[in-house]
């Protein structure tokens, strides 16, 4: 039988109920262990697992600062390192945010493409206005940064999305992924990568997904990060240093 068995559980909050009905204030969740089994050998084990959260909200914005760290975490006896993420939230207009949360249902269908009946279609025209307002505050979602480290080195991504609201002609497309990706103002990222640690990385996957040998495994792994590489500096999108 599976098995999640969690460990060393500590949750220190000062926070309340803001004014858009939204938690705001700072929280950290930590636990000192995270294994997952099945039929009681370790799949996934999680050592020192923090997440600290720090939301606040100004007249008509809530920013949120969540910042995530894993000591170590391995997978089927084999360690994949650890690292740190720190994903911010910013202009996420409150009041829009305050009436797409509590209408959840109605989310749902929207996002889904689900024909509302007639009775719903006033509430679904709410929830478009909504969304559109969040979308018109420019919110924007960042990760500054994405840390990864293993044995062999330790690699970087930050990245950061801005949003806006899409051009009117693209306001009656049915496909919510398509209105999605007119919503997109604009996106930048910047890595800093290790080859040997991607290496390793690489070399692991291929252990645990394809059941391979550490020499095949090796092999491959150097041969996959390599065409990697060629192609970003042929596409010009990385640089070699």
């Amino acid at each position: 039988a599976d098995q999640l068995v969690m460990s060393g559980l500590t949750i220190k909050s000062n926070g309340k109920i803001g004014k858009f009905d939204l938690g705001v204030g700072v929280s950290d969740i930590e636990l000192k262990n995270v294994t997952y089994t099945v039929k009681q050998q370790p799949k996934l084990v999680i050592d020192n697992l923090l997440i600290s959260s720090n939301a606040q909200e100004t007249d008509k914005f809530i920013n949120q600062v969540v910042d995530t760290t894993i000591g170590q975490m391995s997978i089927e006896g084999k360690n994949i390192g650890s690292g740190s993420l720190k994903l911010k939230l910013d202009q996420f207009d409150g009041k829009a945010l305050q009436y797409l949360n509590q209408n959840s249902n109605q989310r749902t269908y929207l996002f889904l493409g689900i024909p509302a009946e007639e009775s719903a279609e006033q509430a679904g025209n709410m929830m478009m206005n909504n969304l559109m307002a969040f979308l018109d505050a420019n919110p924007v979602i960042s990760i500054a940064p994405f840390v990864w480290k293993n044995d062999k080195g330790e690699s970087q991504v930050d990245m950061s999305l801005t949003l806006m609201k899409p051009d009117p002609q693209n306001m009656a497309m049915e496909d919510m992924s398509q209105l999605l990706i007119s919503s997109i103002k604009s996106f930048s990222s910047n890595s800093k990568l290790s080859i040997p640690m991607l290496n390793e990385q690489v070399k692991i996957s291929h252990e645990i997904s394809d059941g391979m040998t550490a020499e095949e495994a090796q092999a491959q792994a150097t041969e996959s990060v390599q065409q990697m590489v060629s192609l970003g500096l042929a596409q010009k999108m990385i640089s070699k240093v």
